[in-house]
């Protein structure tokens, strides 16, 4: 959408550990660089083995500079001074111009759903191909375009006459009063009105970031209808409210 650029990435977290002595290192340099290898040193506080690197420790007390400091611990991982690890890697993007928050959020909201509802699309057509009654191996030649696969391929389970019944799941009945209450407390926590889409998905335990946010987890309705299918709790909470 043109409303930031990715910019660079980098390594928030590093840490190392001597195969070498210390001092041994420091002393393969000259006088100059000594200061700094001592000062990086002294800013990688050790736990046992382990020693992490605290750049701004590093850049506040003797303006040690961060892509020089990793430029050191590469060149001695190199040599087999130290062991070196790396991790948390960071995106780092520019915002290019203010946007349009409505114009994007509808969109994206768009996209999502669209997407879901092909993921699910292609769920349902997953679980009707493991019940066909009709030879496997022909139904995926179809699928991939193949017209001129045989009708019988002679080894799947439908040609052995073993047809799949995937079982089903236990459904319980609606209680009307315990949804309610649930409901209500999920939108006491939410402190606004919620769709009827995002109730169903703390009912039947499905996670969004909406839900992290307020600890939806913790109230006793999240999750309680996770065995039963999303399109009939929908038509309870509809129902309900």
């Amino acid at each position: 959408e043109g409303v930031i650029r990715s910019k660079y990435s980098y390594f928030a977290d590093y840490r190392f550990k001597f195969l070498l002595d210390k001092q041994r290192i420091i002393d393969h340099f000259d006088p100059e660089r000594r200061q700094f290898i001592q000062a990086l040193f002294n800013c990688s506080p050790q736990a046992r083995t382990w020693c992490q690197v605290d750049f701004d420790t590093l850049w506040h007390q003797f303006q040690g500079d961060r892509a020089r400091a990793i430029a050191a611990l590469d060149y001695f991982n190199e040599k087999g001074w130290i062991e070196l690890e790396s991790k948390l890697m960071t995106e780092v993007y520019h915002v290019e111009k203010a946007p349009n928050i409505s114009a994007v959020v509808s969109k994206l909201a768009t996209l999502f759903h669209e997407k879901e509802s092909s993921d699910i699309s292609r769920i349902h057509h997953l679980i009707d191909f493991f019940q066909s009654e009709l030879c496997l191996s022909s139904r995926l030649a179809h699928y991939f375009g193949d017209q001129a696969a045989p009708t019988q391929c002679g080894h799947c389970s439908v040609c052995r006459g073993e047809i799949a019944v995937l079982p089903k799941c236990p459904q319980p009945d609606s209680n009307k009063h315990l949804i309610d209450g649930w409901l209500t407390q999920l939108e006491e926590k939410a402190r606004r009105a919620l769709t009827s889409q995002l109730k169903t998905k703390f009912l039947c335990g499905i996670a969004t970031p909406f839900f992290t946010k307020i600890k939806a987890r913790t109230l006793p309705g999240y999750g309680q209808y996770e065995s039963t299918p999303f399109k009939e709790v929908k038509q309870w909470v509809e129902q309900t409210r």
